[in-house]
């Protein structure tokens, strides 16, 4: 489905896809150091990057609180993008409703973590 949803261009899918193709790199760190010139090495280092970030689905998990815990759904990529997204200045923004007024509706959420997914997956 998250690969159904990332090919869509022809909706408001397709705007969350070209926000979180923006943010999700930097976010997570999907580029790689410097020193590593050689091009074949460069997309290795990224991709076990994002290995390591898919496994266990730690792509969504938040910084460690004082008790060594993270949340789930708490990234700060996932928020930037929900942030663009939805509560941008565009005619778009949904956060004139009143699902979105105190916080971004669990499905709402769900979608940008699924393009993220995918977003993850391709680099």
């Amino acid at each position: 489905m998250a690969m159904i949803l990332f090919h869509d261009t022809q909706t408001f899918r397709s705007e969350i896809k070209k926000a979180t193709v923006r943010i999700v790199p930097f976010e997570y760190g999907l580029y790689p150091p410097e020193n590593i010139d050689d091009n074949a090495e460069r997309i290795d280092f990224i991709k076990k990057k994002a290995t390591q970030l898919l496994e266990g689905a730690r792509y969504l998990r938040g910084d460690l609180d004082p008790l060594g815990r993270t949340s789930n759904f708490a990234h700060s990529a996932l928020k930037k993008t929900c942030v663009a997204v939805y509560y941008c200045t565009s005619s778009k923004s949904l956060r004139r409703f009143a699902e979105f007024q105190e916080s971004v509706p669990v499905k709402a959420l769900a979608l940008v973590a699924a393009i993220s997914q995918v977003v993850a997956t391709n680099e």
